[in-house]
C-alpha cells in the first residue's frame, strides 16, 4: 500500500470541489459587479490554475518537452 499516492489521489479528488466552488463564487462576484476586465483576468488564471490541480502531471510533461527543446 502506497501511502503517498493515496494522500495524493484523496488531496486531488477534495481539492477539486473546493477550486471549482471558489471559481464560481468568484465569477458571479465579478459578473455581479460587472467587472468584466477582472472576470477575464480571473478567468485565465483560474483555468491555469485548475490545469495544475486536475493534471499536474501534463505540465509537467509539457515542461520537459520544452525544455528538451530549447536545450536539445
Amino acid at each position: 500500500m502506497n501511502v503517498g499516492t493515496n494522500f495524493q489521489s484523496w488531496i486531488v479528488a477534495q481539492a477539486l470541489p473546493v477550486l471549482i466552488g471558489f471559481l464560481a463564487v468568484m465569477a458571479i462576484v465579478y459578473l455581479v459587479k460587472r467587472e468584466m476586465g477582472k472576470f477575464v483576468g480571473f478567468l485565465v488564471s483560474a483555468l491555469i490554475c485548475a490545469i495544475f490541480v486536475v493534471d499536474g502531471g501534463f505540465v509537467v510533461n509539457l515542461f520537459v518537452s520544452f525544455v528538451k527543446k530549447i536545450f536539445g
